[in-house]
């Protein structure tokens, strides 16, 4: 006998499961799920068909969602724009506080759409009411338009969003976890998707990636294609800040995970692959950013991965403690067999932790070797959580600082958000940028970031990054509330420059 819920859904296809996606894609934002007997699995998803009355903001067509003439070649005119909020919330959920994980995508007309979940308030993460919301953007009244709920399972929290639009086959693929109805928090999901060939109007039925409510499968922002097509989509390892990053491999007609069975990351070890003698099916560091590498012109592609702050692989490979780590460096994972197994070691870009997410992309601009540059943007170092919230003046120390050095050629300490730049896939990081409109205002990062002051040396201390280019050439940089704008150009020939410090 089949326990029924209803459910908000998303669609694609299973682990280990053949075939294609549903056709005949429609509008919906919930619909119905069925468990098995013992309640440990899902079993089938459907989506619950809305009325042209009902029909969300999100779904609509407008020529004010794209840029108009993409034919303009920004890439001489160096820009940084914002930041403003993406945050706009309906009347029904004005009484939810909290916004937070959100995935942005963009087409080939330049199109934008978020999506991030929201609850009542910070300290309700694992509620039952956590549902997810979208919207698009408008460049006509150049801001994010109203939010429309997108993704829902009633009595149920559904954590984790990622939204990949893949320009190859014109087709956007929406995946998130789904927490067991009745169930509070995200350590054991079932994990599912849809897709879309209008960019998000219409959604074909969901497919199952994996049914079993189980650890791995808190999906992360950063989904893409590899060059032999296929699609990657990095999920969390557990519920806690410890314990890396899963990868699915959508390869063929199949998802695999090869991680999948490992009770604790084997980098505990402090071992690489081959001391172990094993699989190692895990990214060092959770909420990790994932890019497709060539390291040698005629080598294979290989996969890098850039994770958030894990004192615990730290100390074993190390044998350095906590405190050390804090003053250290983000951990870097290689794999040159597609995720089966990874190698380890540290990088000289500083290390991040709790309430903050990293963006790794390669950019569209191409350099003379053939390839784009890869861009990161994160934070100078893990959050000061003594921050006095209700007068930003306060903090002057929001962390770690990155050296910099102004147009006058002075040497500047920054503190917070900032991009960096690698030409040689991801091995050095030799452009490095504040993202600060430097303007004295005060800004709300929203979720766990709180308010803070943007000046010369200090910007957006905490937020999750998520990042998209357009054909224009325009880097649309998204944190937990906060929305920002800018282009290569800019990166490589504007305001502060890096100044090394011998790392």
């Amino acid at each position: 006998m089949k326990i029924l819920y209803s459910l908000v859904i998303i669609v694609c296809s299973g682990l280990l499961v053949t075939g294609d996606i549903a056709a005949q894609p429609y509008t919906y934002n919930h619909a119905k799920v069925s468990l098995s007997d013992d309640g440990n699995r899902l079993e089938d998803i459907s989506g619950v068909l809305l009325l042209p009355d009902d029909i969300p903001l999100w779904s609509r067509q407008s020529r004010e969602y794209q840029p108009g003439d993409l034919s303009k070649d920004l890439s001489k005119d160096g820009f940084f724009r914002g930041p403003t909020p993406f945050i706009n919330l309906p009347e029904t959920f004005k009484r939810h506080t909290h916004q937070h994980q959100p995935s942005v995508t963009s087409n080939e007309k330049g199109e934008l759409l978020v999506a991030y979940y929201s609850t009542p308030s910070a300290k309700q993460e694992k509620s039952l009411e956590l549902t997810v919301l979208a919207s698009r953007y408008n460049y006509k009244n150049k801001q994010w338009e109203q939010a429309s709920e997108f993704f829902k399972v009633d009595n149920s929290n559904d954590h984790g969003t990622a939204l990949f639009y893949d320009d190859k086959n014109k087709t956007l693929y929406h995946y998130n976890g789904i927490g067991k109805p009745g169930v509070e928090g995200w350590a054991k999901l079932a994990l599912i998707q849809r897709a879309s060939t209008d960019f998000g109007r219409t959604w074909t039925e969901p497919d199952i990636i994996d049914p079993v409510f189980a650890y791995r499968h808190q999906v992360i922002s950063g989904a893409f294609r590899r060059e032999n097509g296929d699609r990657v989509l990095p999920c969390d390892n557990t519920d806690g800040g410890l314990g890396g990053t899963a990868l699915y491999l959508h390869t063929g007609d199949q998802w695999v995970d090869y991680g999948k069975g490992e009770k604790e990351p084997l980098y505990y070890t402090g071992k690489q692959p081959e001391d172990l003698g094993s699989v190692m099916g895990n990214i060092c560091g959770i909420h990790a950013g994932v890019v497709e590498v060539y390291p040698e012109a005629n080598e294979p592609p290989r996969l890098l991965a850039l994770g958030r702050a894990d004192p615990t692989w730290v100390k074993a490979l190390w044998k350095a403690d906590r405190s050390h780590y804090k003053e250290g460096h983000m951990p870097v994972s290689r794999s040159d067999q597609a995720g089966i197994n990874w190698s380890y070691a540290l990088t000289g870009l500083p290390a991040i932790g709790s309430g903050q997410r990293l963006g790794l992309i390669r950019l569209t601009d191409k350099l003379t070797s053939g390839r784009s540059p890869l861009l990161l943007v994160s934070f100078t170092g893990l959050r000061n959580r003594d921050r006095n919230e209700n007068n930003p003046a306060e903090n002057t120390n929001l962390g770690p600082a990155m050296a910099f050095i102004d147009n006058d050629g002075h040497q500047i300490e920054y503190r917070g958000l900032y991009a960096a730049l690698s030409y040689d896939e991801g091995q050095t990081w030799p452009v490095r940028k504040p993202l600060t409109p430097a303007d004295g205002k005060t800004y709300d990062g929203g979720a766990w970031t709180g308010r803070f002051i943007a000046t010369k040396t200090q910007g957006e201390p905490a937020g999750y990054v998520t990042l998209t280019q357009t054909p224009d050439g325009t880097i649309h940089l998204l944190t937990s509330r906060l929305y920002y704008s800018f282009n290569l150009h800019w990166l490589e020939n504007h305001s502060l420059s890096w100044q090394p410090s011998g790392e």
